[in-house]
């Protein structure tokens, strides 16, 4: 229950956090799942239409300062 209750207490940075992470998808990139776990890690699966794409959408997340070990 506390891992649910932290994520509730820090609803708003959560939010931003998904906001943020849309802005950096490409249009021919497309995300299927997302998944996070207690130790604040994201995992994401989905596709893109060409390498070029997948490459640009890495390339926004390791230009953020809020993702790491992409």
């Amino acid at each position: 229950m506390i891992f649910f209750d932290k994520i509730q207490n820090e609803r708003s940075n959560f939010s931003d956090e998904f906001i943020q992470l849309s802005s950096f998808v490409p249009s021919k990139v497309k995300l299927s799942s997302l998944s996070f776990n207690k130790d604040g890690q994201i995992s994401l699966k989905g596709w893109a239409e060409k390498r070029n794409d997948f490459l640009s959408f890495k390339e926004n997340l390791e230009k953020s300062n809020f993702y790491k070990k992409i």
